[in-house]
């Protein structure tokens, strides 16, 4: 249980830090951008 909370709040720092980062320097040809639909 503890494992899949850890691993839900990486993913959701690794979204947020993502995101964060998109909006500084937008990359219109990411390949990553399905995963933030």
């Amino acid at each position: 249980m503890l494992a899949v909370l850890g691993i839900g709040a990486l993913l959701g720092i690794g979204t947020a830090a993502a995101l964060l980062a998109r909006k500084d320097r937008p990359l219109p040809d990411d390949p990553d951008e399905p995963l933030f639909i």
